[in-house]
């Protein structure tokens, strides 16, 4: 005879039993468990006759009764969380999903998509209020849809202002400023670029040609990137006595 426990892993539940009848000394298949236990898994039969564990659809030859205890494997509540990103491009629906246990920390998940000229925003949610972004550690209390955000990003190139001290007796010193061709920055000045003023000299301002004879430009001035790259000399003054 083979005599079933099911061992609760809850209290509140009472031990339960069911009972098979074999044939000594012939092959017979372990039953499937008929109990079932909220968060927990059946994780196979054991019994003090047997060394180790046998599992469910095993088959085993009785030398006499033997009494069949079920084991358990706790299973926390999980909830699904579903990713989903409408292409900023074509419209296109996209998703994933992962699974997270209740009540403990989660790490939201890396955007697995991509589209020309966008970038990623990070997740929003109407379960939270705000936008969690890649990397937030979360504690879901249940299943939760996250919406990928996109931020346009437009080509562009990089563009290099190239300034030059130009000093009064020939020699030179070199700093750029680096600038996005959808984007603009303010023209620098000569202590920001780190030249040095020579003796008998003002600053005055910087000039497309080193000559002075080009376009002038003066501090703080806005430079547009779509101008492309260039280069700026110094225009120094000479001190009045």
């Amino acid at each position: 005879m083979f005599i079933y426990h099911s061992n609760p892993p809850l209290s509140g539940y009472s031990d339960e039993t069911f009972t098979e009848i074999h044939t000594i000394g012939e092959p017979a298949t372990l039953a499937s468990c008929p109990w079932s236990f909220t968060n927990y898994s059946f994780a196979g039969w054991t019994s003090y006759e047997w060394s180790g564990t046998r599992w469910s659809g095993s088959t085993v030859t009785p030398s006499g009764h033997i009494t069949i205890t079920a084991s358990w494997t706790y299973d926390p509540p999980k909830c699904t969380i579903v990713y989903v990103s409408v292409s900023p491009t074509t419209g296109a629906y996209e998703t994933y999903s992962e699974l997270a246990i209740i009540g403990s920390s989660y790490t939201l998940a890396s955007c697995p998509w991509s589209y020309t000229n966008y970038s990623f925003a990070g997740w929003i949610s109407y379960e939270w209020s705000g936008t969690r972004w890649p990397g937030s550690t979360i504690i879901p209390t249940g299943s939760i849809t996250m919406e990928a955000t996109w931020t346009y990003d437009p080509p562009y190139t990089w563009e290099t202002i190239t300034y030059k001290a130009n000093y009064p007796n020939g020699t030179t010193a070199t700093y750029t400023q680096d600038v996005r061709s959808d984007s603009s920055v303010g023209i620098l000045s000569a202590s920001e670029c780190g030249f040095s003023t020579p003796t008998g000299y003002t600053w005055s301002h910087w000039n497309t040609n080193s000559s002075g004879t080009g376009t002038n430009w003066y501090d703080y001035e806005t430079w547009y990137g779509s101008r492309g790259s260039d280069i700026l000399y110094a225009v120094w003054s000479r001190s009045s006595y």
